[in-house]
């Protein structure tokens, strides 16, 4: 019997699903934490150890099975990283206690980094040129956000009760065996395939003076711009009720989800001539930045939500020119390799900076502590601006001249 074997442009649409569907079950649990943490009784201490749990996953994934897709190919990856996703979703549908609950984190963040790499890569192989670098990054951050939003929606239809949780969880696990069957027919991009797969490897970057130069200006954007989403995806809730007084069950997960929609509409309405130069996305993300941290410290939630549409602006500009630069970059038998080490930047600013900041919370007041965390935000964006500027110049990895 012949195996199906879809067109490049389905196969290129597939692949951008799956990586949608495994990104978007990532961030399904933020707008669930208050139940869960009613029913197995815990306390914001396992909320935020869940949220470095699902990191510590993705980036241990990018540090041991980033060359895994460069040696057995994207299609095994891809279907590795989708399986995970599924066990932690049906994990987190049973649910029986909070050891449980971390342990699909931990799941679900090897998943995600696994389907960053494979994803990322894969499209970058099928094509079209040009467009890689955009579907990779709509994809990531339209899956981020619709986990969100989705979450959200469904404890508003159907109540903030466990029996949402499992009709939520059950309609992503038959999402994602839907993806599984159409993966199926996505034909393999690796042509040489080896053996191998579990090995740590350090950081690779490319080989030239210029491209490493320019991949590390890329990686310096990201890092900065994942630590806006690991601050809101972590601090939301306390952001919300400290800072401004608000204190309705869901609005975090509308304000995450306003995060990642400002940065979805960023990356596909802005046009060429912001989407292919680096001071865009580094200002949006230093003027957000600023202005939702005014708005916590003089409690005003019209200004808190101005702020976050900046910063989530300016966090999509930035992630889709530092991934164009990375794709455009990276050698090609080395690809999901050398994408891993972006991948792995991006995940440090998602976690690093938000455990800095839990730790300064001991010592100082949460403000204080917030708006230090903020102003090294400012700082790198616009540090990491100025240098890819020159490191790469004006025009983007959008068009189609080398970097």
């Amino acid at each position: 019997m012949t195996e199906l074997r879809l067109p490049r442009r389905a196969a290129f649409a597939v692949v951008a699903l799956v990586y949608a569907a495994v990104m978007l079950g990532g961030t399904i649990p933020i707008p669930l934490w208050r139940i869960w943490a009613q029913e197995l009784h815990f306390g914001p201490f396992v909320i935020t150890v869940a949220f470095g749990l699902y990191a510590a996953g993705t980036m241990a994934s990018l540090t041991l099975l980033s060359s895994w897709s460069d040696r057995a190919g994207r299609r095994i990856a891809l279907f590795a990283g989708l399986g995970l996703s599924a066990v932690s979703a049906g994990m987190l549908l049973a649910a029986p206690d909070v050891l449980v609950v971390l342990a699909a984190r931990v799941l679900g963040g090897v998943g995600a980094g696994l389907t960053a790499t494979a994803a990322s890569a894969a499209l970058a192989e099928l094509g079209p040129p040009g467009r890689a670098a955009t579907v990779a990054t709509v994809s990531n951050v339209g899956g981020l956000g619709s986990g969100v939003a989705v979450a959200a929606v469904a404890l508003q239809v159907g109540g903030e009760d466990l029996g949402t949780v499992a009709v939520l969880y059950a309609g992503y696990l038959v999402a994602v065996g839907c993806c599984g069957l159409a993966l199926s027919g996505v034909p393999e991009t690796v042509t040489e395939r080896r053996g191998g797969g579990l090995a740590f490897r350090r950081p690779l970057l490319p080989a030239g003076h210029d491209r490493r130069a320019a991949f590390g200006w890329a990686a310096a954007g990201v890092f900065v711009a994942f630590t806006v989403t690991g601050l809101f995806s972590s601090l939301v809730p306390s952001f919300l009720r400290d800072g401004l007084g608000l204190v309705d069950p869901l609005l975090p997960g509308l304000v995450v989800a306003l995060l990642f929609g400002a940065a979805l509409a960023g990356q596909t309405l802005a046009p060429a001539a912001l989407v292919d130069r680096v001071w865009p996305g580094a200002a949006a993300l230093a003027s957000g930045t600023a202005v939702y941290e005014l708005a916590l410290l003089i409690g005003a939630p019209a200004l808190f939500v101005a702020g976050t549409a900046i910063a989530g602006a300016g966090f999509g500009l930035a992630f889709r020119r530092g991934l164009g630069v990375a794709q455009r970059v990276a050698e090609p038998g080395r690809r999901a390799d050398q994408l891993a080490t972006y991948f792995l930047c991006a995940y440090a600013g998602n976690v690093l900076p938000t455990l800095a900041l839990g730790a300064a919370g001991e010592v100082l007041d949460a403000r204080t502590a917030s708006a230090l965390i903020a102003t090294v935000i400012v700082l790198g964006a616009v540090v990491a601006g100025v240098g890819g500027a020159r490191a790469f110049g004006s025009p983007g990895p959008a068009s189609d001249e080398p970097v």
